[in-house]
C-alpha cells in the first residue's frame, strides 16, 4: 500500500508529561529539531490524562 499520496493529511504530535520541564520554548526547540511540521503539546498532568484518554 502507498500511502505517499496521502502523506499530507497526516499530522504528528509530540506530547510532553512535565510540564514544568518541558516549557513552550523547550517543546518549540524540541520539534523543530525533528520537523518543524510536528506539533508539540504539553499541560497539566490532569489534562494530558484527559487527552489521553480522550483519543
Amino acid at each position: 500500500m502507498d500511502c505517499r499520496p496521502r502523506c499530507g493529511q497526516l499530522q504528528i504530535g509530540f506530547v510532553s508529561v512535565n510540564a514544568e520541564r518541558d516549557t513552550l520554548e523547550i517543546m518549540r526547540d524540541y520539534v523543530d529539531y525533528f520537523n518543524p511540521m510536528i506539533i508539540g503539546l504539553t499541560g497539566a498532568l490532569e489534562q494530558v490524562t484527559t487527552m489521553a484518554k480522550d483519543r
